[in-house]
């Protein structure tokens, strides 16, 4: 089995991110919601004029 395939069962749980400790069980996730709200803030920083 390679390392993508290994992986991709917890890619497809997590779709936005997030974290699974070493058995693969998750330990937090991130919400599409909260992934807007982050980028939001990212680029914020880039859009300010200065």
């Amino acid at each position: 089995m390679t390392e993508e395939t290994a992986f991709e069962p917890i890619s497809k749980k997590l779709p936005h991110g997030g974290a699974a400790n070493i058995r693969g069980e998750i330990v937090w996730r991130i919400t599409r919601e909260e992934l807007e709200e982050m980028k939001g803030r990212v680029m914020s920083i880039f859009d300010e004029d200065d």
